[in-house]
């Protein structure tokens, strides 16, 4: 099995939430870069296909950079997170791959909501400091210009598959 997620990396944020990232949060420690995620899981790497491929490259060339900000601190049970602003570009992005390949729901079906949102500690601990240490560089100005089709290898480390360019905003 090897497992796929369409992400947008947002390397503006690695200043800032790199250091905790690389203690708090395990996607991290497997080589998972800052990001809001678009789909995952997606569809496994061995049964993507050439149309699947051109399907997302198409689908991500007409889909517009994505100027936001890093605006909040915020928690779900186990994770916190800094919430983009505006959260409609994403929220737009995942479902339109998710009407494309609608057996791929977000979060796998775990949740109703999509909350688009970037991780920097997942736990069951008080993240008070992180939040703390964070809110200082908030808001945070980011831009989303490419997805990356990440794949989960068989040594549990993410590496990139493929890179779409978003178009030009």
């Amino acid at each position: 099995m090897s497992e796929t997620h369409l992400i947008l990396p947002v390397p503006a944020a690695e200043p800032v939430v790199g250091a905790h990232r690389a203690t708090l949060d395990p996607s991290a420690r497997a080589g998972v870069p800052a990001h809001i995620t678009v789909l995952g899981p997606f569809i496994e790497r061995g049964a993507l296909t050439r149309d699947d491929l051109a399907a997302l490259r198409e689908l991500f060339a007409a889909t517009s950079s994505i100027e936001f900000e890093l605006a909040r601190v915020a928690r779900f049970d186990h994770a916190l997170y800094l919430e983009p602003e505006p959260p409609e570009p994403f929220v737009e992005l995942t479902q339109a791959v998710w009407r494309r390949w609608p057996d791929h729901a977000p979060y796998g079906g775990a949740h109703r909501e999509i909350v688009p949102h970037l991780t920097v500690a997942v736990g069951a601990e008080d993240f008070y400091e992180v939040r703390a240490a964070l809110e200082p560089h908030l808001p945070l100005r980011a831009a989303a210009r490419e997805a990356w089709l990440i794949a989960l290898r068989s040594d549990n480390r993410w590496v990139v598959h493929r890179r779409f360019q978003l178009a030009a905003g």
